[in-house]
C-alpha cells in the first residue's frame, strides 16, 4: 500500500500498522477465496 502525505498526520498516528494487518489479510482472504479477490471497500467494511 502506498505511502499518502494523510498517513503522517498526527490524527493518523499509528494507522500504518492497522492498515499492514489490512493488507496481510487481504492476502490471505484472496489466497482462498474461489469467487475472486476482495475489494479493499469490503475488506475495510469486514474490519
Amino acid at each position: 500500500m502506498g505511502e499518502s502525505s494523510e498517513i503522517n498526520i498526527p490524527e493518523n498516528k499509528g494507522i500504518a500498522s492497522a492498515l499492514n494487518l489490512l493488507e496481510e489479510s487481504k492476502k490471505v482472504i484472496n489466497s482462498n477465496f474461489k469467487g475472486g479477490p476482495i475489494s479493499y471497500a469490503d475488506l475495510h467494511q469486514f474490519a
